[in-house]
């Protein structure tokens, strides 16, 4: 599966840190998924302030949108960033589990009729369970 390099990486601040490496998607998607552009960013986009605590945290968001107003992939992966204290944390439940389930929603067979419309398959971390939560959404 060619993964381009990221499109973009949002600089953050020093509270913060970005649960995933860009080497950790690549590696755990291997070659059963099929060949398909994926556009990988980085984003700070709606970040925790310093000292501000949440109760769930996104930490990724893969999506399928063809109806882009930029001519980028079809198929991306939004990494987010967490509070430093939380990263290695946040990374045992989602190496390997997390990434598991974004490759498995990238791996499902598609119709015609799901692949005219915008998908997304976010994961959260829960901080009071220390847990993935994750959904889907379409329009």
């Amino acid at each position: 599966m060619p993964i381009n390099p990221p499109i973009r990486k949002t600089k953050i601040g020093g509270h913060l840190c970005y649960p995933l490496k860009f080497s950790d998607i690549t590696s755990s998607f291997g070659t059963e998924i099929p060949i398909m552009d994926v556009g990988v960013s980085f984003s700070g986009w709606n970040a925790p302030r310093p000292h501000e605590h949440r109760q769930i945290y996104r930490i990724m968001t893969a999506t399928y949108n063809t109806h882009r107003y930029l001519p980028l992939q079809p198929w991306s992966i939004s990494i987010y960033p967490v509070p430093r204290e939380l990263r290695s944390v946040v990374r045992l439940v989602l190496i390997p589990g997390g990434l598991d389930l974004i490759r498995a929603w990238f791996i499902e067979p598609r119709s015609k009729l799901w692949l005219a419309e915008r998908h997304a398959f976010r994961l959260q971390f829960v901080v009071a369970t220390g847990n993935l939560e994750h959904d889907t959404e379409y329009e």
